[in-house]
């Protein structure tokens, strides 16, 4: 299931091209033919004249969303050579980014593990030990909001629990964590 916009009443477009090699590129929608095919849509690049095969991502008529996802997808491919771009998904009301085949196996019958699981394919587990969800303690940084609000949000509607007990996996996540990164670092025979 994707969660993205496409629609041909937005007028521009973010598609992932596959020519030579998969490049991202914003356009316009009227410069895609097959938009609502699967696997048949076209970009025509105006510097070559040439139709080049290429995957919808998303419409939108605000150009600065599509630029972020864009900024997005490019990160995550470089963080994730192997995978396929075309493999994500978003969920919540802030669009996070997320790995369709992950997201299409959470239990959603069980809210711990879905939170978990959700706050693993997010945040790396470096994250998740040197932040917290308030932010408070000193030195650690605050968890981007966005995501946490994402995925409480996904968690309450699909597992029907409250905020609070999804709030309390992610502190307890976050404390686990830390505590295994401090183990890691540590000099062996400390504790």
């Amino acid at each position: 299931m994707n969660f993205s916009t496409i629609s041909a009443d937005h007028n521009f477009v973010l598609v992932e091209c596959k020519e030579n090699t998969t490049y991202f590129r914003l356009g316009r929608v009227s410069e895609i033919f097959g938009l609502f095919r699967p696997n048949d849509s076209y970009y025509n690049s105006s510097e070559t004249n040439n139709l080049i095969p290429c995957d919808v991502i998303m419409t939108s008529n605000d150009i600065e969303k599509l630029r972020a996802r864009m900024v997005q997808h490019i990160a995550y491919n470089m963080l994730h050579p192997h995978s396929r771009v075309n493999m994500l998904t978003t969920f919540g009301p802030h669009e996070t980014l997320i790995n369709k085949n992950f997201f299409s196996r959470i239990r959603w019958c069980d809210y711990r593990s879905a939170t978990q699981n959700l706050l693993c394919a997010v945040f790396s587990r470096e994250t998740l030990a040197t932040h917290t969800v308030a932010g408070r303690q000193s030195p650690k940084l605050k968890l981007d909001a966005n995501k946490i609000d994402d995925i409480i949000s996904i968690v309450t509607n699909k597992c029907n629990v409250t905020r609070e007990h999804v709030l309390q996996v992610i502190t307890y996540r976050c404390w686990f964590e830390d505590r295994k990164h401090k183990q890691r670092k540590s000099p062996k025979g400390k504790k």
